[in-house]
């Protein structure tokens, strides 16, 4: 066989075997678990017992309330997540032996920061760990009018769903383990610590362009065809 025809056939193999290669293995963009996004959601938040007085046990009234989400990836599966919520009906609350006293009315809020993270990037389910503060402005023990400021660790459970385009779905689970702030009240014994809890549901809005194959974690990347595919 001629030198010529044997050197057509081999760049004509390279050619065929070029164009069958997935054209998604040439994309560079990477999936990633946590891309730029924030979420505002409606909450519903209860107070764990952090005093025991002459009063009874004193602890907050459940609240409604908002909450506001933001996130920021760091590696393909983890991300740094912020979560604040304000919940502004609540109140003093006392277990006594007649039932339940309500007291002054108080604003409650918290903040945390923290670790979150997925098994795997397209994955909708989320965990989050961290930290922060929470901040009401009375004093759960009754009597007290001072503001009250705890710290507190967070961890959390969540699912993203994505609806259309950028925006999406977030339901999340938050657990706080509060350290009661101690009024310095002799005949009030703080509990070492409180659990506060808090559930979250509203819309998510992706920062990330469209089509960006991290800002839909609750879909499946799609397989790219051939290029020369019909």
């Amino acid at each position: 066989m001629p030198v010529t025809t044997c050197s057509t056939l081999a760049a004509a193999v390279l050619a065929l075997a070029l164009g069958a290669a997935p054209s998604g293995a040439q994309d560079p963009r990477t999936r990633r678990a946590f891309e730029p996004a924030v979420a505002v959601t409606a909450t519903a938040t209860g107070f764990g017992t952090r005093f025991t007085g002459p009063d009874g046990d004193a602890s907050y009234k459940n609240s409604v309330g908002l909450g506001l989400w933001g996130q920021l990836p760091l590696t393909r599966r983890t991300g740094l997540l912020a979560v604040a919520t304000l919940s502004p009906l609540t109140a003093q609350r006392a277990e006594v032996a007649g039932g339940v006293a309500l007291y002054d009315d108080v604003i409650s809020a918290s903040a945390d920061v923290g670790l979150g993270a997925r098994l795997k990037p397209a994955v909708p389910v989320f965990f989050f760990v961290g930290g922060g503060l929470h901040a009401a402005t009375h004093s759960a023990a009754i009597g007290v009018g001072e503001r009250a400021l705890e710290p507190q660790g967070a961890f959390a459970i969540g699912y993203d769903a994505v609806t259309r385009g950028r925006w999406g779905m977030r339901v999340a689970f938050v657990g706080h383990v509060v350290k009661p702030d101690d009024p310095g009240l002799p005949d009030v014994t703080p509990k070492s610590t409180a659990f506060d809890w808090t559930f979250h549901i509203g819309g998510r809005f992706s920062l990330s362009p469209p089509g960006s194959p991290a800002s839909s974690p609750a879909s499946s990347p799609a397989t790219a065809p051939a290029r020369g595919a019909p």
